[in-house]
């Protein structure tokens, strides 16, 4: 739910808890899959996670299923649902790997840079391997190696490696144990407000600083997008770049809807 009072409805992690219902089935019980060649979601940052569901869905990713599933996913859909996976703790799976993991410890030196020491990821758009499925990773090795599956970075890397190198890199992590992401949930609409915009904008969005516009009552839509352009620096103003560039799209949302309801008689439009 997305209240834009920030009255305490605003609970992005039990929608996502929803939508991934529809997930549990192939990705285990709170992301956490036990099934041979389907990854664990757990583990994962959140940003991450809503790359690849953005890649699924523009059709980059190649995967029947899962451009099938995340088809029909708004950006708020896939926020939630990757901010639930990724705050969620990890649970070691069986080990059921064919490659030979003291090999594999000694290949991963040329991984850690990006993907970290014992595959425990620190960059929010690298994955964590650290206890990820085998199969899983010896599918996905080899697709970058191809190239059906595109990045830039892992292609090069994939295709040094022989097959034999690809199942002991496998067995060692997912021997590994898996660490839950240091993924934060997304602040209340009035937290915020109160943090990063009442000093400037006003309390409740009424400015009385010359220079300052004032945010009550303006267009959710516009909102929305004005943040988003200071975000990309498009708008350029180091202070609103600064403020808007931590927001996630769900609490920008929140906060432009919050704004958007103010009126001048202290009420909010769309209030009993």
């Amino acid at each position: 739910s997305e209240d834009p009072t920030g009255s305490g409805a605003f609970d992005p992690l039990s929608d996502g808890a929803k939508i991934a219902a529809s997930c549990n089935g192939c990705h285990g019980d709170r992301g956490n899959s036990q099934k041979p060649g389907v990854p664990s979601l757990t583990g994962l940052h959140e940003k991450y996670l809503v790359a690849a569901l953005k890649a699924y869905q523009q059709g980059s990713r190649p995967h029947d299923l899962m451009q099938k599933l995340v088809s029909h996913f708004s950006d708020t859909d896939i926020e939630k649902v990757s901010f639930y996976y990724a705050m969620q703790e990890p649970v070691k799976r069986e080990v059921n790997a064919e490659g030979d993991a003291g090999a594999g410890h000694k290949l991963s030196e040329a991984c850690a840079m990006c993907h970290g020491e014992a595959g425990v990821s620190t960059d929010p758009f690298t994955p964590s391997l650290a206890g990820q499925d085998a199969r899983y990773l010896v599918d996905a090795t080899r697709a970058y190696a191809s190239g059906a599956r595109k990045s830039d970075k892992m292609q090069a890397p994939a295709e040094a490696l022989g097959e034999s190198d690809i199942r002991d890199l496998a067995a060692y992590y997912s021997s590994q144990p898996p660490q839950r992401s240091d993924t934060w949930p997304p602040e209340s609409p009035e937290f915020l407000i109160k943090q990063r915009c009442d000093r400037c904008h006003g309390e409740r969005g009424f400015s009385t600083s010359p220079g300052k516009p004032r945010l009550a009552g303006q267009s959710e839509a516009y909102l929305v997008v004005a943040m988003q352009e200071y975000q990309d620096g498009i708008r350029t103003s180091q202070t609103m770049h600064a403020m808007a560039d931590v927001l996630s799209l769900l609490e920008i949302k929140a906060v432009a809807a919050y704004y958007a309801r103010q009126t001048a008689d202290g009420e909010e439009s769309g209030t009993p």
